[in-house]
C-alpha cells in the first residue's frame, strides 16, 4: 500500500513539474525582452534629419556625384523601435568602368549626432537636428543618420561605380548599395584652389571649451583638426591678433608680452608655433592679416580718436594682465609698434609666405580714423589693407577709405543679378574679375543645406587689377563664414564682451562642432566643402572659356555644353531665391553637377589649359 501511495505522489509531482514548465514556456515571451526591430531608408543629404523625419518607400541605392580628387556624400537613416547601443557598418569596394575599383577604406562612414560629443558639465542640451558628423555612433540611439563620404582618388577612372555597404544593428543586417558617378574633372590640390575662402576660426573657443592652457602643446593638438577642416575647404586667410578683444573672439593674442623691468618685451612663441602648424597643415595663405585695429578700439570720444590698445602681459608665475599701450599714430605708439610689426613680418616671410600677401586688416563695417591709416602708411610703407565688409560700403560715413589691396565684401539677400553686372546668356558670369568678392546669404532656398552647397556659387570674382598686383585674378569664394565658434562653459560667458568676442557665442550657423578630441564637421560644413569643389570646376570652365589662354581647339559642341552647365547653376540660384521653386529636385542637382564636372575635365583635356 505504501508503494502505491508513493507512486501516486511521484506521478503528481511529475505532472506538476510538467505543467509548470509548460506554463513557464508560455509565459516566457511575455516577460523576456524581444529583439529590437529597425528599419532603414534613404534621406537626402540636403535634408536635416530631426525627430520628425520619416522614411518613405523601400530602400533604394544611395546615389552620389563627385570629381576626381574630391568628395561625394550620401546618407541613410536607421530607425529602431527601442534604444540601441551598437551598430557596425562595413563598406565594400566600389567597382567601376572596366573593373576599376575604389577601395573600401575610401568610403568614410560617419554618424549623425544631435548632442555635442564633447559635453559641458551642466549644459548637455539636445540639438533640434542630427547635424554633427562623428566617426563613432552615439552611446544610445533610436534614430541614426549614417553618412557615407567617398574620398575619390585623383587617378580614378571617370564613370559609374557601385558597391555594397553592410549595416549590422542588433540582430538585423541591412545591405545598402552605393552608386557613385565620377566626373572627369580632377580637383587641384586644396592648397592650389582658385577659390578664396575665409572661414572664421577661434583658438580661444577651443582653449575655453576644453579647458587647456592657450598655445600649449595640448591646445595646438586640439586646434589641428580645425586646421584640417579649414584646409579641405580651401581656407586662404590667416589672422595675427595683438589685442585683448577682437570681432573674432580673442582673449589670448598670438603676440603677447612679458615684463623686463619697466619694459614690455614681445613674446612671439605663440605666433611662431601656430603659424608653423598652419603652414604644415594648410599652407601659405593668400592673405595674412595683421589685426591691429578692431571695433572695440574705436571709442566714442571727441574726434572719435583711438588712444590705446590693450595687450596681454604674462608674468613669470603665469598670471595675466592687459596693459594699455599708446596706439599707432602717437610718438609712444610708433616707437612701441614699429619693431613689433616688423618682427612679425619677418617671422611670416621666414616661413616662405610672400611679403605681398601680408596686409593690415579689418573685418567689419567700422574703420579706423584717417590719423591711424596715415600712421600705418608712414610706418609700414607699401603695406595694403585687407577689408572685409558689406558691399554697401565698408566703414563709417565721411571717413576716407583705407587703401585696399584685397577687398572682400559681403551682402545679405541680394537678388541676382541685382547689385552685379548682368549674367550673360552665355552662362559666363558678368561679374568676372570684378574688384570684390561678395558673399551672398540669400536665406531663401527651399533647403538650408542646398543653400550651403550653392553658397560659393553666389560669390563674384576678385579682380586682378585695381591695386591687387594680379595676385587674385580669377579667384572666387566666400568672404566669411563661422567655423569653430564653440559654445563655452557657462562660467566663462561672463567674459564675453557684447561688441567683441562674438565668435565665442555664434551657435546657430557655425560649421564645426566640438568633438571628443577637437573639431568635428557638421552637415553644413560637408555641404559647403562639396559646394566649393563644384565652384572649382566652374572656375576652371570660366578661366578656359574667357581667359587669355582660351584655346581655338575647343569643339563648339563642348563649349555649348560647358556654358549650359554654368547657366543651369545660375538659373537654379535665381529660381530658388525668388521662391518660384517650392522644392528642388535632388536628382536634377546631381545630374547637373555631373555635367559640370565632365565639362570641366573635357575642356582641360582638349584645350591643354589646366583652368588654374
Amino acid at each position: 500500500m505504501r508503494r502505491v501511495v508513493s507512486n501516486l505522489a511521484f506521478l503528481r509531482a511529475t505532472a506538476w513539474m510538467f505543467w509548470s514548465i509548460a506554463l513557464l514556456a508560455l509565459m516566457l515571451p511575455l516577460v523576456a525582452p524581444t529583439a529590437a526591430h529597425g528599419s532603414i531608408g534613404n534621406v537626402s543629404v540636403f535634408e536635416s534629419v530631426d525627430d520628425s523625419t520619416r522614411l518613405s518607400g523601400p530602400l533604394r541605392p544611395v546615389e552620389m556625384v563627385g570629381a576626381r580628387n574630391g568628395w561625394a556624400s550620401g546618407q541613410v537613416l536607421l530607425i529602431s523601435d527601442r534604444p540601441q547601443s551598437a551598430v557596425r557598418v562595413e563598406p565594400g569596394p566600389l567597382v567601376g568602368p572596366g573593373g576599376a575599383r575604389i577601395a573600401a577604406d575610401r568610403v568614410w562612414v560617419r554618424y549623425g549626432w544631435n548632442r555635442e560629443p564633447h559635453r559641458i558639465e551642466g549644459d548637455s542640451r539636445t540639438l533640434d537636428e542630427y547635424i554633427i558628423l562623428a566617426e563613432a555612433p552615439p552611446p544610445s540611439f533610436t534614430r541614426l543618420p549614417i553618412w557615407f563620404t567617398v574620398r575619390i582618388p585623383a587617378d580614378a577612372a571617370p564613370g559609374q561605380y557601385e558597391g555594397p555597404v553592410e549595416i549590422h544593428s542588433g540582430n538585423q543586417r541591412h545591405t545598402v548599395t552605393v552608386q557613385l558617378r565620377v566626373g572627369s574633372f580632377i580637383l587641384p590640390d586644396r592648397k592650389a584652389y582658385n577659390s578664396l575662402n575665409n572661414i572664421t576660426y577661434s583658438p580661444d573657443s577651443i582653449a575655453l571649451r576644453y579647458g587647456v592652457e592657450p598655445w600649449s602643446d595640448e591646445h595646438l593638438r586640439l586646434v589641428r583638426p580645425t586646421m584640417r577642416w579649414l584646409a579641405e575647404a580651401g581656407q586662404r586667410v590667416f589672422y595675427v591678433t595683438f589685442a585683448e578683444r577682437t570681432q573674432f573672439g580673442t582673449r589670448t593674442p598670438l603676440v603677447r608680452f612679458t615684463r623686463r623691468g619697466d619694459n614690455l618685451v614681445p613674446d612671439y612663441v605663440p605666433l611662431r608655433r601656430f603659424a608653423a602648424q598652419w603652414n604644415e597643415v594648410i599652407g601659405a595663405p593668400r592673405a595674412a592679416v595683421l589685426y591691429l585695429w578692431d571695433i572695440d578700439m574705436r571709442r566714442a570720444t571727441v574726434g572719435d580718436e583711438v588712444d590705446t590698445i590693450s595687450v596681454e602681459v604674462v608674468s613669470r608665475d603665469g598670471t595675466r594682465e592687459f596693459v594699455a599701450i599708446p596706439h599707432i599714430s602717437t610718438p609712444e605708439g610708433d616707437r612701441f609698434w614699429k619693431p613689433v610689426v616688423d618682427e612679425v613680418i619677418k617671422i611670416l616671410t621666414d616661413l616662405g609666405w610672400s611679403r605681398d600677401s601680408i596686409f593690415i586688416g579689418v573685418a567689419h563695417d567700422r574703420k579706423p580714423t584717417e590719423r591711424f591709416t596715415q600712421a600705418t602708411a608712414r610706418l609700414f610703407p607699401g603695406m595694403e589693407w585687407n577689408v572685409i565688409s558689406h558691399q554697401r560700403g565698408y566703414g563709417l560715413p565721411r571717413r576716407p577709405e583705407p587703401r585696399p589691396g584685397l577687398v572682400i565684401g559681403f551682402q545679405e539677400q541680394p537678388h541676382i543679378p541685382v547689385g552685379y553686372p548682368n549674367v550673360t546668356e552665355s552662362g559666363i558670369r558678368g561679374d568676372w574679375n570684378q574688384p570684390f568678392i561678395r558673399l551672398t546669404l540669400g536665406r531663401g532656398f527651399s533647403s538650408e543645406l542646398i543653400e550651403y552647397f550653392m553658397l560659393s556659387e553666389s560669390s563674384s570674382s576678385v579682380g586682378g587689377r585695381g591695386g591687387n598686383r594680379g595676385r587674385t585674378e580669377g579667384s572666387q569664394g566666400i568672404s566669411r563664414m563661422w567655423g569653430d565658434s564653440f559654445r563655452v562653459p557657462p562660467d566663462m560667458r561672463r567674459l564675453v564682451h557684447r561688441s567683441g568676442w562674438v565668435n565665442l557665442l555664434r551657435n546657430t550657423r557655425h560649421t564645426l562642432a566640438p568633438g571628443p578630441d577637437g573639431a568635428l564637421a557638421k552637415v553644413k560644413y560637408q555641404m559647403f566643402v562639396e559646394g566649393v569643389q563644384a565652384t572649382e570646376a566652374r572656375l576652371a570652365i570660366e578661366r578656359i572659356l574667357v581667359g587669355e589662354q582660351k584655346s581655338a581647339r575647343i569643339p563648339a559642341e563642348l563649349e555649348r555644353q560647358a556654358r549650359q552647365a554654368l547657366q543651369w547653376r545660375i538659373n537654379f540660384e535665381r529660381e530658388q531665391r525668388s521662391g518660384s521653386w517650392t522644392r528642388f529636385d535632388e536628382a536634377e542637382v546631381r545630374d547637373e553637377l555631373h555635367k559640370l564636372y565632365d565639362a570641366a575635365g573635357r575642356l582641360i583635356e582638349v584645350s591643354g589649359v589646366n583652368g588654374r
